[in-house]
């Protein structure tokens, strides 16, 4: 009976920790990915104020 009790308590903490892994796991992925999307939102801030910058000083140039 002792063993019989036993056994699926440690089957029930292997599942929370391994729950509780896969949670850290997806957090930890949509951090990356959240901070993918804000470097890309970065550098594509970036190329737009470089390419006006750019177009900027080309029009005052031209003048």
């Amino acid at each position: 009976m002792e063993a019989r009790c036993r056994r699926p308590a440690q089957q029930l903490i292997r599942i929370r920790l391994f729950r509780i892994g896969s949670r850290r796991l997806l957090n930890r992925g949509r951090r990356l990915r959240f901070a993918a999307a804000i470097q890309r939102t970065i550098m594509i801030r970036f190329i737009g104020i470089l390419v006006a910058a750019t177009v900027v000083m080309v029009l005052i140039w031209n003048r």
